[in-house]
C-alpha cells in the first residue's frame, strides 16, 4: 500500500532529500510475513520497489493528488522522484533483512 499512496511516495522521497532518517513501521507479524515471502520468492518485493511511479499513486482528494502531483512535477520531477523512492525501499529492505538475520 504504501507504493500507491501518493503522499507515502512523495514523503519519502522528502525525507531523503532533507536527509531524515526513514524507518518503514511494521508490526512484527507483517514483519515474519514479509520475510517469509521474501525468502521464497524475492522477485514481486523487487518488483513493487522497481515499479514505483507517483503519477499512478492515489490519494482520497482528487484535488490533493492532482496538488501533489503538480508540486512533484515542479520542483522535483516524476523521474527523480521515483527512482529517489526506490533506491531508499531497497536501502530499507536490505537494513530489514540484515536486522531479521542479525547480520
Amino acid at each position: 500500500e504504501v507504493f500507491t499512496r501518493i503522499y507515502c511516495v512523495s514523503e519519502i522521497y522528502y525525507s531523503q532529500k532533507h536527509g531524515c532518517t526513514l524507518n518503514i513501521a511494521i508490526t512484527k507479524q507483517e514483519q515474519q510475513k514479509f520475510l517469509h515471502s521474501f525468502a521464497n520468492d524475492i522477485h514481486p518485493s523487487l518488483k513493487a520497489m522497481s515499479n514505483i511511479d507517483i503519477k499512478s499513486a492515489q490519494c482520497r482528494n482528487e484535488d490533493e493528488r492532482v496538488n501533489r502531483l503538480k508540486e512533484v512535477e515542479d520542483n522535483i520531477g516524476f523521474a527523480k522522484c521515483n527512482s529517489t523512492v526506490s533506491k531508499v525501499l531497497c536501502a530499507e529492505l536490505s537494513n530489514t533483512v540484515e536486522n531479521a538475520l542479525n547480520i
